[in-house]
């Protein structure tokens, strides 16, 4: 997630599994200067990468500003 282009850090990662099933909750920290539209770009590549790489199931990135 780190090594996503825009993000600049990983506040807070929690993983749990429901079956086979993994689910991720994240919160990111951007450029507070960033449109909704480019963070929303990093969240989508940072759910696709996830499932591609590591099949998680659900990922739900929560973005905040760099202060």
């Amino acid at each position: 997630i780190a090594r996503v282009e825009g993000v600049k850090d990983v506040r807070f990662l929690r993983a749990r599994t429901y079956g086979a099933n993994i689910f991720l909750d994240v919160v990111i920290i951007v450029d507070p200067k960033l449109s909704v539209i480019e963070s929303h770009e990093i969240t989508e590549e940072i759910e696709r990468k996830l499932q591609d790489k590591f099949e998680v199931f659900d990922t739900d990135v929560h973005v905040e500003p760099d202060h």
